[in-house]
């Protein structure tokens, strides 16, 4: 009885995400997007108007400003897929149309469709979480997303294809994955790893996606077990890929493995240390180094986000005023872990 119960779920929830994908956003949707999209700008494109080029921008980006559409679609775009710089065909690809769509209205154009991509991110990650905890626990994800202060160069102009571009290919591969059925999940597998044509690091969270799926522990375990070897056979078969073309990082990965280990390991310390540590840091470094205009722009922001975020109260399922917030580990940890 338990087990129709559970596959009647599934069902209405596909039948709700079916109705979803063929009426698109609503209007509580682009609400929320609308609140995600402010913090977004107001956190880290508001002076966008001041930003120059940066890193990397003035070469893999700006030198494609002034191309002319015939050098664009006759030499760029294969000279992409041909050569597959860095083992990253579609991320060149991506950055040239994005730079050559945008590079001739200004940089400002080229910023703002960085803070829409990005605050789009943001806004998949609400999704993502509010199917699995709720509206309140989306809202706090997609805007520690969208501040996340480890992060200080989410403005690059490169990073629009090759990072914000490449992170929305992974979370609607988790999207997918979340819907449950066979062909959604395949499609989960193959708009995942498009990431990997692009830049590979986000790949990595797509690991978790069983994790967002609400499963008894038997069918947890067997379905995540499986999850770990078709993500493993990607990774082998890319790397493998990587090695024959000749990519040099991947050849040196494994000709310095007994190095690369010691790192790696050392990295899931220093890395989430490092990241929490600037959730304290740089807010306190921003409020001692800001001038009293910035200060007072910063507090008239924050009410006006208070007000935004106020107006679409309704939008989200926050917990009542009236509900104790619950602190015992079996009522937000994934079913997968039965607290007996």
């Amino acid at each position: 009885m338990q087990d129709d119960g559970e596959e009647a779920q599934q069902e209405l929830e596909q039948v709700r995400s079916l109705r979803t994908l063929i009426s698109g956003p609503n209007s509580k949707d682009l609400a929320v997007f609308s609140v995600i999209l402010a913090v977004g700008w107001l956190a880290n494109f508001s002076l966008s108007s001041e930003f120059g080029l940066y890193e990397d921008d003035y070469l893999v980006t700006a030198s494609l400003f002034n191309m002319s559409w015939r050098a664009l679609w006759h030499y760029y775009l294969p000279w992409c897929f041909t050569t597959a710089p860095q083992a990253r065909p579609l991320g060149y690809a991506l950055n040239g149309l994005l730079a050559y769509f945008t590079g001739k209205q200004g940089l400002e154009l080229g910023y703002m469709l960085g803070c829409i991509t990005h605050s789009l991110n943001g806004f998949l990650i609400y999704c993502i979480l509010r199917k699995r905890l709720g509206s309140a626990a989306g809202i706090v994800g997609a805007c520690t997303f969208v501040l996340f202060p480890a992060d200080l160069a989410k403005q690059i102009l490169m990073h629009r294809a090759f990072v914000h571009l490449s992170v929305t290919c992974t979370l609607s591969g988790i999207i997918l994955y979340q819907r449950g059925t066979l062909i959604s999940k395949l499609g989960s597998y193959l708009m995942a790893g498009f990431s990997l044509l692009i830049w590979e690091g986000p790949f990595l969270a797509f690991l978790v996606a069983p994790l967002l799926v609400a499963k008894k522990p038997v069918k947890f375990w067997r379905e995540f077990l499986g999850h770990i070897l078709i993500f493993a056979g990607i990774l082998g078969c890319t790397l493998l890929v990587r090695i024959t073309l000749g990519e040099d990082r991947a050849a040196r990965l494994i000709t310095g493995v007994s190095d690369s280990i010691p790192k790696m390991a050392m990295a899931t310390i220093v890395g989430p240390v490092t990241v929490l540590s600037t959730f304290v840091s740089r807010p306190l470094e921003t409020v001692l180094h800001a001038d009293m205009v910035s200060k007072t722009v910063t507090v008239l922001a924050f009410a006006l986000l208070l007000l935004i975020f106020r107006s679409v109260r309704g939008a989200v399922d926050l917990p009542s005023r009236s509900r104790s917030p619950s602190f015992w580990p079996q009522d937000w940890l994934p079913p997968a872990f039965p607290m007996y």
